[in-house]
């Protein structure tokens, strides 16, 4: 069953996307030390999460 971050909505698909890599956390790895972000930090925290998964898909595109 898909999880998602209680505070920023992220889907949580591997045991590294929670907080302090915790399956039980209702958190995700950025949001893990707070419980609940300003909707400016949720776009800061977005904008990081969507270059990341754009590298990951970069990186997956070379390889292949």
């Amino acid at each position: 069953m898909e999880k998602f971050c209680k505070s920023c909505g992220m889907p949580m698909d591997n045991p590294e996307d929670f907080a302090n890599n915790n399956q039980d956390s209702h958190y995700c790895y950025y949001c893990g030390e707070k419980e609940a972000y300003s909707k400016e930090e949720i776009y800061e925290k977005n904008m990081e999460k969507e270059e990341y998964y754009k590298k990951k898909a970069k990186k997956k595109k070379l390889k292949k």
